[in-house]
C-alpha cells in the first residue's frame, strides 16, 4: 500500500481532515454523525467518548453522593468500579461508524 493510500484511509471524507490513526477516524467521525455511544447510567445523558463519559461520571456520582442520591450498592466503590458499572456503551456503536467509513472510501475510489 502507498503512503498516499495509507493517508487516504485515514481521512475524513466530510471535512478532508487526515487523522494519525483509523481508531482517531472513527472518533472523529462521530462529530460529523451526531452519534454518542457512551451513555451515563447515572443520568443517562448521552457522551461521544469514553474518556468523556468517565470525566461526567465522576462529577455526576460527586454531585449525585453530597445530594444522598447514589445508589447503595455504589457508595464506597474504587473509582475504576465505578466506571465500569456506569459506563454504558450503545451495541454495535463501533461497528457502524466502521461501515460508514468504508461506505465513504469506496465512493472516493470511484
Amino acid at each position: 500500500m502507498s503512503e498516499e493510500d495509507r493517508i487516504a484511509h485515514r481521512t475524513c471524507p466530510h471535512c478532508k481532515k487526515v487523522l494519525s490513526c483509523l481508531a482517531g477516524l472513527r472518533h472523529h467521525m462521530r462529530i460529523h454523525t451526531g452519534e454518542k455511544p457512551y451513555k451515563c447510567g447515572l443520568c443517562g445523558k448521552t457522551l461521544l467518548s469514553e474518556c468523556n463519559t468517565h470525566t461526567h461520571i465522576k462529577s455526576c456520582y460527586k454531585q449525585k453522593l453530597n445530594k444522598g442520591l447514589l445508589p447503595e450498592h455504589l457508595v464506597d466503590k474504587a473509582e475504576p468500579e465505578i466506571y465500569a458499572i456506569l459506563t454504558l456503551e450503545e451495541a454495535g456503536a463501533k461497528d457502524s461508524v466502521s461501515r460508514m467509513s468504508l461506505t465513504n472510501d469506496a465512493s472516493r475510489r470511484v
